[in-house]
């Protein structure tokens, strides 16, 4: 009750995947919900457990670590993951997964 029906979550999730790589607006994020900024962050939060931002981040460290396993460098997947650089990228690690990047890819057995 208050939260965002399974079809608004659907479709805020595919339209962040979609522009990833962009700066992502709430109010972007909202429309892609079909609501008003206020009223999408209450029910985002109440359905998902975080805030749109909080998402939005989880959702570019998940695209960022199969490219990492690759070995693609860490400033390419940066930007393609919608980040400011590598030094960005590593210090959302660190906060995300407790570890920084180079010792994740040491962890994951990814490239180093």
């Amino acid at each position: 009750r208050g939260g965002l029906p399974g079809g608004a979550l659907r479709r805020i999730d595919a339209f962040v995947v979609e522009h990833l790589h962009e700066e992502l607006r709430l109010d972007d994020l909202a429309r892609s919900a079909h609501l008003s900024s206020g009223h999408f962050i209450r029910a985002f939060r109440q359905s998902v457990g975080c805030t749109p931002w909080q998402y939005v981040l989880e959702r570019r460290l998940q695209a960022a670590e199969p490219l990492l396993r690759q070995g693609m460098p860490a400033d390419d997947v940066a930007r393609r993951v919608g980040l400011v650089n590598a030094a960005r990228l590593s210090r959302l690690f660190r906060q995300r997964r407790g570890v920084g990047l180079s010792q994740w890819r040491r962890l994951d057995g990814g490239p180093g």
